[in-house]
């Protein structure tokens, strides 16, 4: 792959809170331990960030507004 123009990787590689609804369990994940899928629709530009709780397993999905420039 060529980068043509490079760009901000911090913008996007940061921590995250995730609270589990299943088992109360509260925990930041890195960006390594989550997924990131950006959702646009006609007023909101955002990305859902998607990650397992480590106590229960349970599939957690959480909004996370990112300020595009």
């Amino acid at each position: 792959m060529k980068i043509l123009e490079h760009g901000n990787p911090e913008l996007v590689q940061q921590p995250l809170e995730f609270h589990c609804e299943a088992c109360g369990c509260r925990f930041i994940a890195d960006y390594t331990e989550y997924k990131r899928i950006r959702k646009i629709s006609d007023d909101l530009d955002y990305d859902t960030c998607e990650t397992v709780c480590p106590e229960c397993g349970t599939l957690i999905d959480r909004a996370h507004f990112v300020k595009r420039s």
